[in-house]
């Protein structure tokens, strides 16, 4: 598991799609939980940017038993940034 996520957190994942595309930021949803699990595992700097709650008609969607998009809890993107730049 622990080689899986540096795989995926470095040139098999985050740092080789920011190599790839020449980007230091990625902007995601944070219900993707590459901020929220991997990155934050992998000591990426992570801003959450808050944009609001999910609607009323949101229909709850879990995983792994969390919640990640249910009525009236927040809608927040995620703002990752490579270390080095």
């Amino acid at each position: 598991m622990v080689e899986q996520e540096l795989y995926f957190g470095g040139k098999g994942g985050i740092l080789g799609a920011m190599d790839e595309h020449k980007v230091d930021l990625f902007i995601v949803p944070s219900t993707l939980g590459i901020a929220n699990d991997l990155a934050a595992k992998m000591g990426f700097p992570v801003v959450a940017i808050p944009l609001g709650f999910w609607p009323e008609d949101t229909p709850v969607e879990k995983k792994g038993g969390l919640v990640k998009a249910a009525p009236g809890i927040p809608l927040v993107s995620s703002i990752l940034r490579r270390e080095s730049c």
